[in-house]
Parts: structure tokens; C-alpha cells; sequence
């Protein structure tokens, strides 16, 4: 974390909330997480922290008393027309579809009549392909749990082509493949006698169709996040392109909807102006990007941060984030421009 940042978060917990949002320039706030849960999940555990029931909860009464849920057909009202949002108003998202949407997060969120976007990738959908990120954890997993066999160290390392078979050296071998190259994780699998397929149809990481229409069904909403998940940076503009309408075009065939909500996979942060020339045509209401709250006149993207980081509270993170607009602001720095 840099100095910067470390003053913002310290600076802003000594500041009241009220003083917070009267300076913030922000009027919508977003934050973003994967998933909910109290159990270890294997294809996530080596990726990223996530926050458990009780801390989810904990940010829920927190935002619901300091801030206001906006219905999401007055988002798109806002967008539509021009208008701002509500003062001091949230919406929460969530991407990847992964099943403890179902099972944990929606519970909670109907409990407390919070409404939400659920961002899917729709390769995923029915539990048909694992998530190549999902095979690394796994795949680290997996070693850690074998890493005083000099033998299994090996079978990785000549995989990967690491000249000395050190667990940390594999790891970071590991973490840095590309999607271009999962066959790589699929070798190592075979060779350790791990079964991604088995894994896939044992635990289903995925939400199911019946699932999602389920929560369309209860009041909740659906949105894009790519057909398989990829670094847009790496693709050409017209995958960049397909990818996004091929998967909003699923969604709105399977499931009837009526509207066309798409978070970027990854990141927004190298997406070019002139993916949106190509892509307007499609009437897509609303893009997400995960930018920190920055502002984006453009393009109807909206930029969310990621709140489920279970070393810090909601509380300290999003008056962190007040604070940190603000002085962008004051910087000229707060507003986003692409490149051509």
C-alpha cells in the first residue's frame, strides 16, 4: 500500500461520517465482492480473502445506517435522464456467479431488503467449465498439502519449467499463467491425478439456470461479466467486443431480460474509448468498473471498490474512500478519460 493511501485510511477514521459525506464527491457508492462465506472454498482460497457471515452482516447494518440501497430501476432512471443519484445512496454487486450467491449472500440481502446485481459469466453457468484462476488455486492447493514430496514438487516444476523445484518458485509460476495457457494446468492435473472434471460436478462453484431464475424471480438482477472471464488487454478489440455481447446476448435470451448490465472481467483500467464506439449500438445501460469511486461522465461506467477484504471493516474502508475522492478532486485527479 502506498504512503498516500495509508495517511487516506488513517486521516479518514478520525474524521466523523457526516463531515465525510458532505465533502465526498461521490453520491452512489459500490462496493463489490465474489462471495460469502464461513467454509474454506478451495478455488478461491489461494486467489483472494473473502469476508465470512457475521463481517458480511456487520457491513450490511452499517450501510444501511449511514446510507440508503437505490432501487435499480432509479439507477437507470438517473442514467437515462441525466440526473444525479440520491444523495448517499449504495448498490452492491457481485461477480463470477459463484454459488454461495444462492446459498449465503441472497438470504442475507432479501432478509434485509437490499437489493443487487449478480455479474455472470456465462460459460460457467450449469457448472459446464472451470474458471482457469479457479485450477490455480487448486493446483496450489494441492501442492501445498504434497510439498515435502520432493517427487510432486518435480512433477510441477518440470511443468512449468522451474530449475529448482521450491514450492515458492511453483507458486509464482502458478499465479502468473494466462488463460491462453491453461493447458499447462491441465497437465499438471493429469499428472498429479487431480480431476478438474470431478472437482467441477462434486462441489458446483457455479450458479445453475434454476438458480438464477430463482433470484431473478425473487427481485434481483442480472448482469454480464464476460462469456469465459478473460484479461480484455489481451484480446483483440473485436474479441474485447464479442465476448461482452455474446454474453449479454445469452443472458437476455435465457432468462428474458429487459435490460443489459455488464461488469468488466478483471479490470476496466486499459479499456479503450473505442471499445464503447463499438459497443453503444448494443444499448447496454450501465457498465462496471472497479476504479475506486472515480468518475466517468462517459461511457455509463460506474466504478465500484472491493469491500470484501476481511482484514478491514466496511466502515474504515468506504470512509476511507471518501476521503480519498475528495482529495482526487481537489488534485483534478478524480475523473476517468480513455484512451482512443
Amino acid at each position: 500500500m502506498s504512503l498516500f493511501k495509508s495517511l487516506i485510511i488513517g486521516g479518514s477514521s478520525l474524521l466523523p461520517i457526516k463531515i465525510l459525506k458532505a465533502i465526498s464527491p461521490t453520491s452512489l457508492y459500490l462496493p463489490y465482492h465474489h462471495l460469502v462465506s464461513n467454509e474454506k472454498v478451495p478455488h478461491i482460497d489461494q486467489l483472494y480473502p473473502y469476508k465470512n457471515v457475521q463481517q458480511f452482516k456487520k457491513d450490511l447494518e452499517y450501510l444501511l445506517k449511514h446510507f440508503t440501497p437505490i432501487d435499480i430501476q432509479e439507477l437507470f432512471y438517473c442514467i437515462k435522464e441525466h440526473k444525479p443519484f440520491p444523495k448517499n445512496s449504495f448498490l452492491l454487486t457481485f461477480d463470477d456467479g459463484l454459488k454461495e450467491i444462492h446459498e449465503v449472500v441472497a438470504p442475507i440481502l432479501l432478509e434485509k431488503k437490499i437489493p443487487a446485481i449478480f455479474f455472470i459469466n456465462t460459460a460457467y453457468i450449469d457448472n459446464r467449465k472451470l474458471f482457469y484462476r479457479f485450477k490455480i488455486s487448486l493446483l496450489i492447493g494441492e501442492l501445498l498439502r504434497n510439498s515435502s514430496s520432493l517427487e510432486y514438487l518435480k512433477i510441477f516444476a518440470n511443468s512449468l519449467e522451474c530449475d529448482i523445484p521450491a514450492s515458492e518458485t511453483i507458486i509464482s509460476k502458478l499465479k502468473n499463467i494466462q488463460q491462453v495457457d491453461e493447458n499447462i494446468l491441465d497437465k499438471i492435473a493429469t499428472a498429479i491425478g487431480f480431476s478438474f472434471e470431478n472437482y467441477l460436478q462434486e462441489i458446483q462453484p457455479f450458479l445453475t439456470t434454476a438458480q438464477i431464475q430463482l433470484l431473478i424471480k425473487k427481485g434481483f438482477y442480472i448482469g454480464g461479466h464476460s462469456v469465459t472471464h478473460p484479461y480484455y488487454p489481451s484480446l483483440t478489440l473485436d474479441k474485447q467486443v464479442k465476448e461482452t455481447t455474446d454474453c449479454l446476448d445469452t443472458l437476455v435470451e435465457n432468462f428474458d431480460l429487459k435490460y443489459r448490465l455488464f461488469a468488466f472481467p478483471h479490470s476496466d483500467k486499459k479499456i479503450t474509448q473505442s471499445f464503447f464506439n463499438n459497443i453503444n449500438s448494443k444499448q447496454v445501460e450501465v457498465f462496471f468498473g472497479i476504479q475506486n469511486q472515480k468518475i466517468e461522465e462517459n461511457n455509463r461506467v460506474l466504478q465500484r471498490f472491493n469491500a470484501e477484504r476481511p482484514n478491514i471493516s466496511l466502515q474504515k474502508q468506504i470512509k476511507s474512500i471518501m476521503l480519498y475522492n475528495w482529495v482526487l478532486s481537489l488534485l483534478g485527479k478524480n475523473n476517468i478519460s480513455r484512451i482512443p
